[in-house]
């Protein structure tokens, strides 16, 4: 078990939890939110979930957060051609497989992700690296050039206490020169800041995520850094966005962490993990749907 501070660590560590007792995380603090503690429960590795190291690992934006964060150290790149299927009558050669669809090629994809790699196949990855690309030169034409460089520090985990409640972040990038947190989020949909904004940042919990990274920081001496999100579309031209919050929208996310850590604080004291009321919810109308009602009345 880890104590509390800054710590190097891998991510596997990370996600089972090396907090003396069981943790928040802002994961779990937004799940807290919109799901309800059983859910929780049902997913900490301390409790009902396993801690799991996740299954998709090629997925794109897992690739390119990797080799942005991390160069290509932690890219493990798997040639299918090298895990043929077994030879037959009609096929003395064996097949190549599409995708991780044999035992062989599976076990090589398992292996590095126990060697804490990320595997991916070697046709996907061009386009990683073309992703990764795109957004450092985005980067460069921003304020925060250089924040990828020098002073730069990737994936530090930040453990801290809060009472009796043990709390846990993984911030992506941290850089001590500029005081600047910078979060690396990829996107299947836009990363126009408006949209982002609007239909994405509250909806994944990235307001939440930014409230308490910011509140472990201040725990372990960090106060007054910067929090961006750098926003990047999976698809070319892999366009790229800055995106924070105005005052009044971190006054909103920390009043978010404060009820999530008053749940959590709860639910720890009285081992008790509820899901959904019991009670019969009743479906009122929206205020568009009482305006179209009064149109056709």
């Amino acid at each position: 078990m880890y104590a509390a501070g800054i710590h190097d660590m891998p991510m596997a560590a990370y996600l089972l939890d090396p907090c003396a007792a069981p943790s928040l995380s802002s994961g779990s603090a937004h799940r807290l939110l919109t799901r309800s503690p059983r859910h929780v429960w049902a997913t900490h590795p301390r409790f009902g979930g396993e801690g799991s190291v996740g299954t998709n690992a090629s997925d794109m934006g897992t690739v390119a957060h990797d080799l942005l964060l991390g160069g290509e150290g932690k890219l493990c790149i798997i040639e299918p051609a090298d895990f043929r299927s077994k030879p037959t009558k009609d096929n003395p050669d064996g097949s190549i497989p599409v995708g991780w669809t044999n035992g062989a090629i599976r076990a090589a994809r398992d292996e590095a992700r126990a060697n804490g790699l990320t595997p991916i196949l070697a046709a996907e990855a061009g386009a990683a690296r073309a992703m990764v690309k795109v957004a450092r030169e985005f980067l460069a034409q921003t304020e925060l050039v250089g924040v990828l460089d020098d002073g730069h520090e990737a994936e530090r985990t930040v453990l801290w206490q809060e009472g009796t409640q043990w709390m846990r972040a993984r911030p992506d990038s941290m850089n001590r020169r500029m005081r600047v947190f910078l979060h690396y989020k990829t996107t299947q949909a836009s990363a126009n800041p408006d949209p982002f904004i609007r239909g994405i940042m509250s909806s994944s919990g990235y307001d939440v995520a930014l409230a308490f990274y910011a509140r472990g920081a201040r725990a372990v001496g960090l106060h007054e850094w910067l929090h961006v999100i750098l926003v990047q579309e999976q698809a070319a031209p892999y366009a790229c966005s800055l995106v924070g919050m105005s005052p009044v929208m971190w006054s909103i996310a920390d009043q978010k962490v404060e009820r999530a850590i008053g749940i959590w604080s709860e639910c720890m004291r009285t081992d008790h993990w509820p899901a959904y009321s019991t009670q019969i919810h009743y479906a009122e109308p929206t205020a568009w749907q009482l305006a179209e009602a009064e149109e056709f009345a």
